[in-house]
């Protein structure tokens, strides 16, 4: 005995697992597959072939891609691949075209010829070796520039055409200025160049002038400036191919900070849409460990500029170039060489009562200016107290007892005529905490090289000094931005620069503005893999999740306030988040499941959520990188360590969850996404034929069913640019119909006719298995036989012969439909049988969108029945 039950099917539940499919009594299993390849599940119900994807260009196959976004309709691709960072803008990678244009000299290697020295006075730039390379030195005096400038002839021919200028910086900052009307003019640009390699253009309309300056008394080291040849615009990072998957980062206006585990914080900027840079990123007022406990004393050599520091025993390391050093003097001496007007010495802070508060005021040099002694009570508002215009040492008491006073000298605008005025203040008592960053070339075990950022109090040797927290072995592996502060996460701590200063870590700065460090104590030290900006800012480690937070929800975070909660206790992989609004996916600890926290006001804390349960097999080979776009509907792409994806269909508000896969001829090795005018967009790093290539996914609203396609407009009967498709076979879409397959031959096809609208690329098949057809019943179906007898479809945009049913993929029927039309035809007889585990099977190889899939089931009541 039998009888017959019309089931309907929708596709927004996507596919389980294997485990899952017998629960017929849990409602998401109903509607559900357990296989949804290709094709894309939407929240209302359809399911769609999935879009083709548009090759662009070629990439290294082991690409990291980071998104750079200015506004919604100026942004582009940071491609990173082995020390290597090309950009890729509007799906292009930035060029240089040939010029004939030269610099003279550019390299330094004997001297400085070619160059004109315009220095002011006290200020030097001369040629310099270490380590086998060479370089133009830069010293200011503080009040000048050290300044070298060389005018350039445009010849005729490249008048009008695009210049790219390469040039490394390797101490700094350097000040460039490009202009036409001499030294130091600056009409095409006045930037500041960091520590690094820069690759700037502009177009000059006449020859060109290029100085560069700086007025720090610390050097600046220039090793290199010329034009470009043409070809790929190509930056070398340090960023090694093992280290891509590492890469942390967050972008503030034209800057993205990098922090990449085991390598010194970067920043990469951008000066124009085809202008980038990456340098060091440098704070150069911290932070800091906690002062020295040893026996180890240090001792610089100097107060300012470039010097060296000593230590009493073996205490630096080759690794320490670049870190920071902090010593604190045991009495005050600040100094200046003044060679021009609004410039003297920095301050010393005088206290105490009687003799103790006596310092002395000494002048040298030769010179015609007067100097101003100055006092002011904050350090930042001064009176002038007494002059002193000629050489001499004078000893100066203010008698007044228990004020809290700073002084300084100071020549005043007006009171410099000529020459060089040494100036210096010399008091015993209190302390300047002065800093210095480690240079080349490597320190020995006792005498580091050091540039001198903040002036340091003493030449005594003192065991009050601090070692920066970040050198070899303990730079940060996150960045992100949150609530106006720049923070960086490593090891167990974690950093927030000073208030809207994304380059200070000053411990000076009080209330509100001031840094903020804390220190892991929950649970074990372990590496802390991102770092996420939202409600509260939220910290990825292997073993938790953790969120660091102000005393009270809304509050500003602040130095005073903040602190460390234990969230979900997930504990995540060591790949970077993804975030959709107040949602943040990632990856767990294991790399095989997609976790998802929000904001849980109940309990004032971020709940997690397991987006794996219906079907945790889904990514059991590992995840290596998640992408999300918002529009048209949120997708999370999740790109799987096999080289296929992984796709949520996710909607809380609408309880939809709804897997599938994404596979193509090729292996994927990177996904990223950026914001769309209309549809977000998605790409994909693929390797086809052993070379990468970087390829888009075509709108959810388009039709483009190839992939690594190309698509033209009225391109003729011979289309062209196909080289990347060479000796494939290729099918052909043509003004909404398959016109059929060809092999690409030369980089070309011949198609039969003229098409205005014509995609070329490779074939994929979409493929979707039902579950075991249960759950449409009040009563399980689990182990009874059953078959399908007949089935009918509400289908549009259904294409030619694209689309075929049947039980598997053995044995289909295809579905004829007009060219791009709704289908919506009476069922037709389906050839199945029947078995505890009747299934349907639909297959596309064409554009379809399948509304819904009408099914007549048979049940048996007896396992004889035929």
């Amino acid at each position: 005995m039998s009888k017959l039950s019309v089931v309907y099917n929708k596709f927004n539940r996507g596919e389980i697992g294997d485990n899952s499919i017998t629960r017929d009594d849990v409602k998401k299993v109903a509607n559900s597959a357990t296989l949804m390849r290709n094709f894309s599940p939407e929240r209302l119900g359809p399911m769609s072939y999935r879009p083709g994807m548009e090759y662009h260009v070629d990439v290294d196959i082991e690409t990291r891609l980071v998104p750079f976004v200015k506004k919604i309709d100026d942004k582009a691709l940071l491609a990173f691949s082995d020390d290597d960072l090309r950009v890729i803008v509007d799906d292009a990678v930035v060029t240089r075209t040939a010029v004939t244009s030269s610099i003279t000299n550019g390299t330094f290697p004997t001297n400085l010829s070619g160059w004109t020295d315009n220095s002011g006075a006290g200020s030097t730039v001369a040629q310099f070796s270490s380590g086998g390379r060479t370089f133009a030195k830069f010293t200011g005096s503080g009040s000048t520039d050290a300044s070298l400038y060389q005018t350039v002839t445009i010849a005729g021919g490249n008048i009008g055409a695009e210049h790219g200028l390469r040039i490394i910086v390797e101490t700094g900052p350097l000040r460039l200025r490009l202009g036409t009307t001499g030294a130091d003019s600056s009409d095409i640009t006045d930037s500041t160049l960091l520590p690094g390699e820069h690759s700037l253009v502009f177009t000059p309309a006449s020859d060109v002038t290029i100085s560069f300056s700086t007025s720090t008394k610390y050097s600046g080291w220039l090793e290199s400036v010329a034009f470009e040849a043409a070809g790929e615009m190509v930056v070398p990072t340090g960023i090694a191919t093992a280290n891509l998957d590492d890469i942390r980062q967050h972008q503030s206006a034209d800057v993205v900070f990098l922090a990449v585990d085991g390598i010194k914080q970067k920043r990469v900027e951008r000066r124009g849409v085809k202008s980038w840079s990456v340098a060091g990123y440098r704070a150069d007022d911290g932070p800091f460990n906690a002062i020295n406990n040893a026996s180890t004393t240090l001792a610089p050599a100097g107060l300012s500029g470039d010097t060296t520091v000593t230590a009493s025993s073996a205490f630096f390391e080759t690794t320490d170039v670049g870190r920071l050093v902090k010593i604190s003097s045991a009495g005050q001496t600040v100094e200046a060489s003044v060679s021009a007007e609004d410039n003297g010495t920095g301050s010393i802070r005088v206290t105490g009562v009687g003799s103790s508060r006596v310092f002395s005021v000494v002048r040298s040099g030769t010179f015609s200016a007067t100097a101003t002694l100055q006092r002011s009570a904050d350090d930042t508002i001064w009176e002038d107290v007494t002059t002193y215009s000629s050489v001499g040492t004078t000893s100066f008491d203010d008698n007044l007892d228990n004020a809290n006073l700073f002084y300084r000298l100071h020549v005043k605008t007006g009171d410099y005529t000529s020459g060089t005025m040494e100036l210096s203040l010399v008091y015993a008592a209190g302390s300047i905490d002065g800093i210095a960053r480690i240079i080349l070339p490597n320190p020995t075990s006792t005498v580091a090289n050091v540039q001198v950022l903040k002036d340091f109090g003493s030449t005594s040797a003192t065991r009050d000094w601090y070692m920066g927290s970040w050198t070899d072995g303990s730079y940060p592996t996150s960045t992100t931005i949150y609530e106006g502060r720049l923070f960086f996460a490593g090891s167990n701590n974690i950093w927030g620069s000073v208030s809207d200063a994304y380059t200070s870590f000053d411990s000076e700065v009080e209330g509100d503005s001031a840094p903020i460090k804390r220190t892991i104590g929950i649970g074990p030290v372990d590496k802390i893999n991102w770092l996420c900006p939202t409600s509260r800012l939220l910290i990825g480690m292997p073993t938790e999740d953790l969120t660091l937070r102000s005393s009270s929800f809304g509050e500003v975070l602040t130095n005073t306030n903040a602190n460390i909660k234990d969230n979900s206790g997930q504990g995540s992989a060591p790949t970077e988040f993804a975030k959709a609004g107040q949602s943040i996916y990632f990856v767990h600890h294991t790399t095989t499941k997609l976790i998802r926290l929000f904001y849980d006001s109940n309990s004032d804390s971020h709940a997690d959520e397991d987006l794996m349960t219906m079907h945790p097999e889904i990514a059991s080979v590992g995840i290596r990188r998640i992408a999300v776009v918002r529009q048209p509907e949120t997708r999370v792409f999740i790109l799987l360590t096999d080289g296929s994806v992984a796709v949520l269909l996710h909607d809380k508000a609408e309880e939809v969850g709804a897997w599938s896969r994404m596979t193509t001829d090729g292996t994927i090795t990177d996904v990223v996404s950026l914001p769309g005018l209309t549809e977000d967009e998605i790409y994909f790093v693929v390797t086809r034929g052993g070379v990468g290539r970087l390829e888009k996914l075509a709108k959810f609203s388009e039709t483009k069913p190839h992939d690594s396609f190309q698509n033209y407009s009225s391109p003729g009967t011979t289309i062209t640019g196909l080289s990347h498709l060479e000796g494939e076979t290729v099918g052909v879409w043509g003004d909404g119909a398959d016109i059929g397959d060809f092999i690409v031959s030369g980089g070309s096809i011949t198609v039969p006719a003229n098409y205005v609208d014509v995609t070329v690329g490779l074939r994929y098949t979409a493929d979707y298995t039902s579950n075991k057809l249960s759950g449409y019943v009040p009563y399980s179906m689990t182990t009874r036989r059953a078959r399908v007898v007949d089935i009918a479809l509400v289908a549009s945009n259904l294409y030619g012969a694209g689309l075929s049913v049947g039980p598997d993929s053995a044995n289909l029927r295809i579905i004829e439909g007009a060219s791009g039309t709704n289908y919506d035809q009476d069922s037709f007889p389906f050839d199945g049988n029947y078995q505890t585990d009747s299934r349907v099977h639909v297959q596309a190889t064409a554009p379809c969108t399948i509304k819904a899939l009408v099914y007549g089931i048979r049940e048996s009541e007896s396992k004889a029945t035929e």
